[in-house]
């Protein structure tokens, strides 16, 4: 942890911090509710906006908790099914209806963010991760890179509809605004067609008249991309070449100037009118994951994408209290 310390010592950014540009949607993405926010804490909601001006707020959860939903329950733990966790029982479902209804007050629209990947406990920094105990008792809906498999079926249904219905009705209960969805795709598995286990949901929610934003796959991948426009209203790009490389191993080694090339072809091939549903990623820091990206590298990043023509807007991974730099939006 020393080494760690030091390591961040050494490229932390002026006081300044990084500015944002001021784009229509900017969305943050805490790890969980419990790294940006504090239960029954109206003056945690209220420094959070302050840090992070945002026009929309994600909150993560595991894929469990809608697998096991069936119903409000106001006194019931929802603490076991976020990503990162103060203490254990600290949330409930009536804190959750609390943190949504308190956001939404001061004009932030909030999204469910649901990852779709069996991923359990995380032994790095201390022990993190989702309870996904429902999905390591349903091991036929779990493929290659512990991937969700919406194509196969569950109690006579197609999983798509279990999930979907599930979701509709947590997405009503608790307010929210659409929903976010995370991690359906692993660049390791090697297949022509990766993206057939998650249209079958899609294609649910398209039918539930529901807000989806939706990660992208690499953006070498454009007739993917393509094909998830068509079936959700914002796909956010991975636009992290940094992170890619350095903490998720990904094969590519291209540099930032290939990587610009990759992404103005892509452009080329969307059409004009749905370009404006394309989202750059933004990435600072994750304390479960262990890695940081320096002020310098995402100011870069964040300039190159407006150049490229990426002027819709942005997500930010993550926007928690333990951001080791400012993050400020460009006044309007």
């Amino acid at each position: 942890m020393i080494v760690i310390l030091l390591g961040l010592a050494s490229v932390m950014p002026p006081p300044l911090g990084v500015t944002l540009p001021n784009h229509p949607i900017r969305v943050g993405v805490p790890e969980s509710p419990d790294s940006a926010f504090m239960p029954a804490s109206e003056e945690s909601i209220n420094q959070f906006l302050k840090h992070y001006n945002v026009t929309h707020v994600v909150l993560v959860m595991s894929p469990d908790f809608i697998n096991t939903y069936n119903g409000f329950e106001p006194g019931r733990d929802v603490t076991r099914y976020f990503r990162f966790r103060v203490e254990a029982d600290r949330w409930t479902q009536s804190d959750l209806l609390w943190l949504v209804k308190g956001l939404k007050s001061r004009g932030v629209k909030v999204l469910l963010g649901v990852y779709l990947k069996a991923e359990g406990p995380i032994y790095k920094y201390s022990v993190q991760g989702f309870d996904v105990r429902w999905l390591e008792e349903h091991p036929n809906l779990v493929g290659s890179g512990k991937l969700l498999l919406f194509n196969n079926s569950i109690y006579g249904v197609s999983y798509a509809e279990f999930f979907s219905s599930r979701l509709e009705k947590a997405i009503m209960d608790f307010r929210f605004d659409g929903v976010y969805l995370m991690a359906w795709d692993d660049w390791r598995i090697s297949s022509s067609n990766r993206i057939q286990h998650i249209i079958p949901l899609l294609e649910n929610l398209r039918k539930k008249s529901m807000l989806v934003f939706i990660e992208g796959p690499e953006i070498t991948r454009g007739d993917d991309i393509l094909k998830l426009l068509e079936l959700s209203d914002y796909v956010v790009l991975k636009t992290a070449p940094l992170i890619s490389r350095l903490y998720y191993m990904e094969k590519s080694n291209k540099s930032f100037f290939s990587y610009e090339q990759d992404l103005s072809k892509l452009l080329g091939e969307i059409p004009a009118e749905h370009r404006s549903r394309l989202l750059f990623t933004a990435c600072t820091f994750s304390f479960v994951d262990g890695w940081f990206n320096p002020a310098i590298e995402l100011r870069l990043e964040v300039s190159r994408f407006e150049e490229a023509g990426l002027r819709a807007g942005y997500v930010v991974y993550y926007t928690d209290r333990y951001t080791p730099y400012r993050i400020t939006i460009e006044s309007g």
